[in-house]
């Protein structure tokens, strides 16, 4: 079986060594790890991966590969309300309050940021208004600010044209319509966001926040906000 080694040190599943397995939702991964002996499933960031834990994977080059997969399994310390085994999910983060995206995950085991291997006083010094918290506590607040409620402000004719025309629209209704490329995606359900503008009579307008194709669709529905 070939495998990925990922930039927090984790060797995932791979079809051909030079990229890994990513799964869209953890149900996906877990039917995959599920035919793996000692697989389990993790999250880095979005994408989900199968993490080997078995000394028997095959590696690419055979017994001999300079890279084996080596499970930890017996000397990894255990993390709480997980029956004995490490499933690898980052749980908390750090993160400047206010920004959308975040600093990095912190590995729940040595403490450190999981891509850069920071301790907490190297975050600090690069980044002095970081902030250690939950995944889900980043969430909510990143959703709130997401959720703003939603206004039109006014923009010339050539930049409403220019937009519809760069990408075909991933949703057009009437004088209404979605940039094709996403501008960003909900932290909550994941749906895409797109740049939103529309047009009322010789007028053309933009929304203040990129929006989901349900919300575009329900602006349309509603004239008072349009």
């Amino acid at each position: 079986m070939k495998f990925y080694t990922l930039r927090s040190g984790d060797k995932v599943t791979s079809k051909d060594g030079t990229w890994p397995t990513q799964y869209t939702n953890r149900t996906q991964a877990a039917r995959a790890a599920a035919k793996i002996p000692s697989a389990v499933v993790i999250q880095r960031g979005r994408p989900f991966y199968v993490r080997l834990f078995s000394e028997d994977v095959v590696c690419p080059d055979g017994p001999a590969c300079a890279d084996p997969v080596v499970s930890d399994y017996a000397t990894r310390p255990r993390l709480a309300g997980e029956g004995g085994r490490m499933n690898g999910d980052c749980i908390e983060v750090w993160a400047v309050p206010g920004r959308n995206s975040i600093i990095d995950e912190i590995h729940p085991v040595t403490g450190l940021t999981l891509v850069c291997g920071k301790d907490a006083a190297a975050v600090l010094a690069s980044e002095p208004l970081a902030v250690r918290m939950s995944w889900t506590a980043w969430r909510e607040a990143a959703h709130q600010r997401q959720q703003t409620p939603i206004t039109w402000s006014a923009v010339p004719e050539e930049v409403f044209y220019e937009m519809l025309e760069v990408l075909p629209p991933a949703f057009l209704r009437g004088g209404a319509f979605l940039v094709g490329e996403p501008a960003d995606h909900c932290v909550v359900t994941g749906s895409p966001r797109f740049a939103a503008f529309r047009q009322r009579g010789d007028l053309y307008y933009a929304s203040n926040r990129p929006l989901t194709i349900a919300e575009m669709k329900a602006a349309c529905t509603s004239p008072a906000t349009l």
